[in-house]
């Protein structure tokens, strides 16, 4: 019965971000990377806390590492497989949102700094490395939303053709 919940609360707040998409004429990525991003990381941020204030602070922030992990490769390869298993159709290059390549972007600058910056602090993360990692969403939350709406006018070049995997 909880599945059962879960998917009719899961399919309405769904519903309710295309709605909002379409009323606001924007397109439906910006509540993905917004709303839903955001309710999706809540629990994970309730519990993380919770657990770090318990004491077990190397399980709290492995955990957010853990959890990202999961979602991006299991996540993103079942939803994938299951497309292409469920409709038949293969992989093609089409158009890849604005959004999608600043997200790229603040992924690979976010992991690059923690390869970097966590090391070096002798894997101690401090206050003001939090709020730099902090920063760098703000400013990726304004950018996504400034392309969003074309002020800022970004352009993904594509390779000609398809690729089929």
């Amino acid at each position: 019965m909880g599945c059962f919940w879960i998917y009719v609360l899961t399919t309405e707040i769904v519903a309710v971000c295309r709605a909002l998409a379409r009323i606001w004429g924007t397109s439906e990525v910006i509540f993905g990377l917004t709303v839903l991003a955001w309710g999706h990381s809540l629990i994970d941020l309730v519990t993380n806390t919770r657990i770090a204030r318990q004491g077990f602070k190397n399980m709290a922030v492995s955990a957010c590492f853990g959890a990202s992990t999961f979602t991006l490769l299991f996540g993103m390869g079942v939803s994938i497989t299951i497309t292409i298993l469920v409709t038949g159709a293969t992989y093609e290059h089409v158009h890849i949102p604005a959004t999608f390549a600043l997200s790229f972007l603040a992924v690979v600058l976010v992991l690059t700094l923690m390869l970097v910056v966590v090391p070096l602090q002798r894997f101690w993360i401090t206050n003001s490395f939090v709020f730099v990692l902090l920063l760098i969403y703000a400013i990726y939350g304004i950018c996504v939303i400034l392309t969003e709406f074309q002020v800022i006018p970004v352009r993904i070049p594509l390779p000609q053709g398809q690729c089929s995997s």
